[in-house]
């Protein structure tokens, strides 16, 4: 199976409010807030792998805001979501990119200056790992509160 692998962001209502109150548009529905670990379009055998149940407390002292593409996101690297990552890559996932950059996308289409933004200041809450069948259809509308 194609799969996806990610993490909800549990206090996701409180990280979207912290960004509207600095005027940041196009926000993510805070119940859409999710750190993907993997994306494989390779097909592997999901009966091997053994999924994190335990939820995660990322303390901010280093996030780091960025613009992907037209996405404003959150940059939470640490050595347990990157841990992870090569445990999904040794059980034959693949991956697109160069490298793992483990975000949390807050808003589409972001137009200000990330300068001007406060990172959000307190702990952000991860649950337990979930991976399900990849979709390769994804709907805009279905995850942003416009």
């Amino acid at each position: 199976m194609q799969l996806y692998g990610f993490r909800n962001v549990l206090n996701g209502k409180d990280i979207i409010n912290h960004f509207k109150k600095q005027g940041v548009q196009n926000l993510v529905k805070p119940n859409s807030l999710h750190l993907t670990i993997i994306y494989s379009k390779k097909d592997v055998n999901e009966k091997e792998i053994i999924l994190d149940s335990n939820k995660l407390f990322y303390i901010p002292e280093n996030i780091n805001l960025q613009k992907f593409g037209d996405y404003l996101v959150m940059v939470v690297s640490t050595p347990v979501l990157q841990q992870r990552f090569d445990y999904f890559k040794s059980k034959g996932c693949s991956w697109d990119y160069d490298i793992y950059q483990p975000h949390i996308s807050i808003c589409e289409n972001f137009e200000g200056d990330i300068d001007n933004l406060k990172p959000y200041p307190n702990p952000i809450e991860l649950g337990k790992e979930k991976i399900e069948k990849l979709q390769h259809e994804w709907k805009e509308e279905d995850n942003l509160d416009i």
